[in-house]
């Protein structure tokens, strides 16, 4: 009996274990984070970018119909400053590189550096399965700093989530979003705005991991049910 129930539980891992992860580097132009066909694909998100429309897996294979597009701006003139983010991941952030950890996106509540206030910005992933779960990872870090810079992070599709993540001298920590399904156009929005704890005007994105999922089919998640409750024994009356 014993071994039937690690059976089953083996499937169940089997069937959830099938995941696709996209990394997305906003930052300098001149450290875009390294992409080599079929090796490693980071899609490089640098001032100039409006919208992708090819999107790579970790692997460097394109994944097809997904596009990406920024459709409220961050603060976009110039480049971003070098070198002003974590030069030295860790934990949980150590697995990017420096190129992707170092230059980060931003955004401002009020007018600085005679732009007028863009207190959100937001981005579009489309061409999404609604077969598929996203779960978003996001790193940020601004150095060195002595305020609250936290960042609210807002994913919203078929259902939505938010985190938030101080990026004051950041080195190590990450917000998670999990779950997310497309809505019914296939788009999933993420939004980018300072969190209530924050005493600054900003707020910043370094790096989004987007992990897909596939959603079991019904009719394999009813057998897998049905496989354990059958290998469970019933507990006999005394």
């Amino acid at each position: 009996m014993k071994t039937l129930i690690v059976t089953c539980c083996a499937l169940l891992v089997a069937g959830s274990a099938s995941a696709t992860t996209l990394l997305f580097d906003f930052g300098r132009t001149d450290t875009q984070s390294p992409f080599t066909p079929g090796v490693i694909g980071w899609n490089n998100v640098v001032p100039a970018t409006t919208s992708l429309f090819a999107i790579f897996e970790e692997g460097g294979t394109v994944v097809p119909g997904v596009t990406f597009e920024i459709t409220d701006d961050f603060f976009q003139v110039g480049e971003p400053t070098a070198n002003i983010g974590s030069i030295a991941p860790t934990g949980d952030a150590g697995a990017y590189p420096v190129s992707a950890t170092s230059d980060p996106f931003f955004g401002h509540n009020g007018a600085f550096a005679g732009q007028p206030a863009n207190p959100y910005a937001e981005i579009t992933l489309s061409g999404l399965s609604a077969a598929n779960t996203y779960s978003f990872t996001f790193f940020a870090s601004r150095q060195p700093v002595g305020d609250n810079r936290e960042t609210e992070y807002l994913v919203d599709g078929a259902n939505s989530g938010t985190a938030l993540l101080n990026p004051s001298n950041n080195n190590s920590e990450v917000a998670r979003i999990m779950g997310i399904v497309p809505d019914a156009n296939g788009d999933i929005t993420v939004g980018f705005r300072s969190g209530p704890n924050s005493n600054s005007a900003f707020y910043y994105v370094n790096v989004m991991q987007v992990d897909i999922s596939a959603i079991p089919e019904p009719t394999t998640s009813a057998l897998l049910l049905s496989l354990v409750a059958a290998a469970t024994p019933l507990r006999r009356r005394v």
